[in-house]
């Protein structure tokens, strides 16, 4: 499996990315995870307040990690920030309709619908991100 994703990773820049692209957010996912985790169960902070924090230090931390190493951008450092918080606002809106819906409506385990929710949002960052805040590059 290791070796399919090798050829895959080398033959198409697109797969490159996005590979990539999943690897540096499940980094930042677990950081994100890791920050919510501290300020709810730790700090007591309510869900939503804890997803907001976790996800604004995630989303930096994936900016940096993917405007020098994934997209290895070198131009229009401002502009691409600000798309990219803008994008990942976006993904924060789309989360913490998740959390809410998840968590307050259904009553289910937050950490649970936290976890889901990475996915579904992870997904539509790459594609907003690959598109419009990295085009060109």
């Amino acid at each position: 499996m290791i070796k399919k994703l090798l050829t895959i990773y080398r033959s198409n820049p697109i797969w490159r990315q996005l590979l990539l692209y999943a690897l540096i957010g499940g980094t930042c996912a677990m950081i994100d995870f890791g920050i919510f985790s501290l300020c709810n169960h730790f700090l007591a902070l309510d869900p939503l307040v804890a997803n907001i924090i976790g996800c604004v230090i995630g989303m930096l931390c994936s900016f940096f990690l993917n405007y020098y190493i994934n997209f290895k951008a070198n131009s229009h450092f401002l502009r691409r920030l600000l798309s990219f918080l803008t994008v990942g606002s976006i993904g924060l809106l789309f989360s913490e309709l998740i959390m809410h819906i998840g968590a307050n409506m259904i009553e289910a385990n937050e950490y649970l619908v936290k976890f889901l929710s990475v996915f579904l949002v992870a997904a539509l960052q790459f594609l907003l991100n690959k598109f419009i805040t990295f085009k060109g590059v």
